[in-house]
């Protein structure tokens, strides 16, 4: 059986969304955004029922983009510690380094998981190796969904000592180029991949789910499932760290393709941080953002 009490899992990833660098969830293959990521191609060959299911995931009516503090984007180190400034080879930064969730001219969301859950048979997808990489001192992809089992591998393309750390682990590797910093994902969770000690490196969060009926929306806020269980009630789920949990129940008869939509509001902001020791230095100003993607 597919694992249930979704709901009660993806509370427990908010609560630790909105402060901690490692949460629970579930996962399989890494894939690039939108590419679909449920039951093999040979599914229907094995006797599972399955149809496709295509859809898009909305943002909420006068709803604004969410976006991380500056202590989410980064894996403070040391409190006396002044933040690292980006290397020469990087762009300055803009204001949608804080928003991994891109919003289309249609109004529709960009980079957020849907996941299925409820549903009676898994697929069998054998364990894979998921990628994120440093470029411009930014990671990419900002959302990883893979499974329990899966490997998380982290490569720069920078020509700087990057230090990345995943979740809650104080371990750091120093990363540059031609090295790679493989992680196994043998729990299930919410977690984030931020670097620390020499410059930043973004936020990307990853998410590790028990079963591979998964996938991203793409860059124009849609979605697919080639192979969607059917003949049942399935629930699908839309879910990113900063935004609230959207489902609905959907049921496809076997081989039948339908579309869907889903709507998004954002979570709760976090509470504001604790005011700085007056024995801690104060911090030099970042510069501001400039404009653009």
């Amino acid at each position: 059986m597919a694992p249930r009490g979704w709901s009660a899992l993806l509370l427990f990833a908010l609560a630790g969304a909105s402060g901690c660098d490692g949460c629970g969830s579930k996962a399989a293959k890494a894939p690039s955004p939108g590419t679909p990521t449920g039951a093999p191609a040979d599914a229907k060959s094995r006797g599972r029922a399955t149809g496709v299911l295509i859809g898009v995931v909305r943002l909420a009516e006068a709803a604004d983009l969410p976006e991380y503090t500056d202590g989410q984007m980064e894996r403070k180190v040391l409190s006396h510690t002044q933040r690292a400034a980006l290397p020469d080879a990087c762009s300055p930064p803009k204001i949608n380094d804080q928003r991994p969730v891109q919003l289309t001219a249609d109004g529709l969301l960009a980079g957020v998981m849907l996941a299925a859950s409820d549903f009676s048979t898994q697929p069998d997808v054998p364990p894979i190796t998921r990628s994120v990489v440093i470029d411009d001192c930014r990671l990419t992809p900002r959302l990883i969904v893979a499974k329990k089992g899966d490997t998380l591998r982290v490569t720069s393309k920078v020509n700087y000592p990057f230090m990345p750390a995943f979740g809650a682990t104080a371990v750091v590797k120093t990363l540059i180029p031609g090295q790679n910093y493989d992680v196994p994902l043998d729990q299930p969770g919410v977690s984030a991949i931020t670097c620390g000690f020499t410059a930043p490196c973004g936020r990307a969060d990853v998410i590790v789910l028990e079963h591979s009926y998964f996938t991203v929306t793409d860059g124009q806020g849609h979605f697919r499932f080639e192979s969607f269980p059917a003949d049942e009630a399935v629930t699908l789920n839309a879910w990113h760290p900063l935004f609230k949990e959207a489902k609905i129940t959907v049921e496809l008869g076997r081989g039948e393709e339908r579309k869907v939509e889903l709507v998004l509001e954002p979570a709760a902001p976090p509470p504001p941080a604790a005011p700085a020791s007056p024995t801690e230095p104060e911090k030099p100003s970042k510069p501001a953002p400039t404009k653009g993607g």
